[in-house]
Parts: C-alpha cells; structure tokens; sequence
C-alpha cells in the first residue's frame, strides 16, 4: 500500500486510513464479544475506548504542530502529512490511559471487564493495521519470500506472518471460558501478543544493542510472555480456589 492515497485533489495518509478502519473493526470486534459473552453492552465503554483511541491519534498525528506552529500559517499541508513518530504516539496512549482510567473511577466500571474487552479490541487493531503494508524481514531463500525489487534479494514476509499468528491467537483469545471481567482475556492476550512478536522477531533484522544474544524489543516480548503466563495462571488458581470456598 502507498504510503499516500490521492483521491483527486485529496490526499490522505495510508497509515492514518488504516488508523480509523482499525479502530473501526476493534469497535465492532469489542462489541461482539460482549453480545456472545451475554454480557450487558456498555456503550458507555465502548465509547470510552474510542475515545481514549482518539486522544492517542490526536497527539500522534498532530503532536509535531506543538513543535512547529509556523507550520499552520507557512506549510499548513504539513499538517495533513506529518506524524509524531513513536515519541508522540506514547504520550497519546499515556494521555488516554489516563483519561480512560479517570472515566472508570467516575462510572465505576471494573477495569478487569474493561481490560478483557480490550484485549479484543487490540489485538483486532494492531492486525488490521500491521498486516496491509509490506513489512520486510532478512533475507529468505523460501518460496513465500518476497522483494522490494522484480530480481532482487527475497525477504521474509512479516506482515503475512503476523497475520496468521493473529489468527491463530485470536482463536486462542475466543475460546476463553471465563467470564469477561476476570482478568483471564486481557493475560491471555498479553501471552499471545509477546510469543507472536517473539516468533515474528526471529526472522527481522534486529537494531540496536543486544543482551545475551537478543535486542531490547527481544527482551520486551520475552516479559510480555512472561507477564501473560503469570497472569493467565493466577487467573486459574483463582477461579479454582473460588470453586473449593
């Protein structure tokens, strides 16, 4: 996909169309899963997810404007085509992490339920808008290989690679038979997202330093792994102390 979609005299940035339809199919996604669960929908809370969304994507798309003002009355296009990068994007999610937990206290609404149904929500949307752009790995001398030129070098096809680790993690995220609200969704969702990232990262160049033969971001998924297992454990010892009580 371009990285710029013209559509006569608009043009659009393709990450941020893949931002608003990932969102989308999050929102449907969450919404889902809350009818099949029998549980109540909030749309109170659903509404307070996008809106913390929101707030992320405000400051990582126009972030650099609070750097630059000049750019609003001497390259108001710049506004339209740059983007915060990863700095901008971590204050958004601080900011909504915020706002989101402020809006629990003030509905009081279980953030154990709000964690499980966002763990739907996140995974549907780092898929949708990971998986459209090409995204190249080392090189791979396999027939699924991909490459940036007709007889060039071929590399390992991340994106597709995430995808179908999606699929399968979304799966395993499904069939979880505790209630939404005990915890169990949001760990098992973290164990997934760090062991599909650690499988993905095996065939990426990794950049950086490294420690003990693995990178930072290495070392990262590695404790999402182990968080998620923790989690999803003590979920279970839970529920079965709660049958014996």
């Amino acid at each position: 996909m371009p990285d710029i979609l013209t559509i006569g005299p608009i043009s659009l940035q393709a990450k941020l169309l893949m931002i608003f339809a990932a969102a989308v199919a999050a929102y449907y996604t969450m919404k889902l899963r809350m009818k099949h669960s029998s549980v109540t929908i909030h749309v109170s809370l659903l509404d307070a997810f996008m809106t913390g969304a929101w707030i992320c994507v405000l400051f990582w798309k126009f972030g650099p404007v609070l750097r630059q003002p000049q750019w609003i009355w001497e390259e108001p296009l710049m506004i339209i085509l740059a983007s915060g990068g990863d700095t901008y994007l971590w204050i958004g999610m601080a900011a909504a992490i915020i706002y989101f937990y402020i809006w629990s206290l003030r509905k009081r609404v279980s953030l154990w339920l709000a964690a499980d149904v966002l763990a739907y929500g996140l995974l549907v949307f780092h898929t949708v808008y990971q998986v459209f752009f090409w995204q190249y790995g080392m090189e791979a001398d396999v027939p699924w290989g991909i490459r940036v030129i007709e007889e060039g070098v071929k590399y390992h096809p991340l994106n597709v690679y995430l995808a179908v680790l999606a699929v399968l993690s979304g799966i395993y995220l499904w069939r979880t038979r505790s209630p939404l609200g005990s915890g169990k969704h949001a760990g098992r969702f973290v164990l997934a997202f760090g062991t599909s990232r650690m499988v993905i990262s095996l065939f990426e160049v990794q950049k950086g330093d490294q420690y003990l033969g693995f990178s930072q971001l290495q070392w990262w998924y590695f404790a999402c792994m182990l968080l998620g297992y923790v989690w999803s454990y003590t979920s279970i010892i839970s529920e079965k102390g709660d049958e014996h009580s």
